[in-house]
């Protein structure tokens, strides 16, 4: 094949093959073999032609074909590396308190206190006199009561400030008297807020019936009577009270 003739070839394989308009011819070294290259750009495929014998490259610009059908999907790739930890989520809310447990087992008894130190113990005291014995060799001493005086009556005035008394006289038996007192009695409806009280009480010398018991006045003398002394600091009219001595008389 001529030279020309195989340019023509060429020429026209590129423009049929690819449909473009030619863009350039450019000066290229001969090559033994026909290759084609293809160029991507942005919108169109840039073609370039070699043909043996011929010292030029034909090169065309056309616009891509339609898509082709999507190729079967490559094989999954290895795993990716783990990636950092996320921040600590917030704290959740308080769950409900959980059931009572069951009763824990007695704690082992404690050991036994030491005994206390015994408080000393006090001095025996004197023995004491014999007992009085009712018809034996020795008198017992008795308590004596004196005359009662009343019941003494407030009737229409209050008896307040009033004084009485009342003696109480030793047995010849029983002749010494060894103390005494007075017994006072308050009877009416506010006999709770009456105040009567002993005013004195102390032991004597008898001195007769209804007089006051004379008081000891030497050192060897010894009393046989008690008197007893009473004072109304408070009698509501219609109340009424008592008063009566006792004496403790012995040999």
């Amino acid at each position: 094949m001529s030279f020309s003739r195989l340019k023509r070839v060429a020429a026209g394989v590129a423009l049929g093959v690819l449909g473009g308009a030619v863009l350039g011819i450019s000066s290229a070294s001969a090559s033994p073999v026909a290759t084609i290259t293809a160029v991507q750009s942005s919108h169109t495929l840039l073609s370039c032609v070699k043909v043996q014998k011929i010292s030029q490259s034909v090169c065309v610009a056309t616009k891509p074909g339609p898509t082709g059908p999507r190729g079967p999907a490559g094989p999954r790739g290895l795993q990716g590396a783990a990636g950092p930890a996320g921040p600590t989520g917030a704290t959740g809310a308080t769950g409900p308190a959980g059931a009572t447990g069951p009763q824990g087992p007695a704690g082992p008894t404690g050991a036994t206190g030491a005994t206390g130190a015994t408080g000393q113990r006090g001095v025996q005291g004197p023995q004491g006199l014999a007992g009085c014995v009712a018809g034996g060799s020795t008198t017992c001493t008795t308590v004596v009561h004196g005359n009662k005086i009343g019941p003494i009556v407030a009737s229409g005035t209050s008896l307040t400030g009033s004084e009485t008394f009342s003696v109480a006289q030793c047995p010849p038996t029983d002749p010494e008297v060894y103390g005494g007192g007075g017994l006072i009695v308050k009877n009416g409806t506010n006999s709770g807020g009456d105040v009567v009280m002993l005013e004195a009480s102390y032991p004597g010398t008898f001195a007769g019936s209804g007089a006051e018991v004379a008081p000891i006045t030497g050192t060897s003398a010894s009393a046989n009577a008690y008197e007893a002394k009473a004072v109304v600091s408070v009698l509501t009219s219609g109340d009424n009270y008592t008063l009566q001595a006792y004496a403790v008389c012995g040999p």
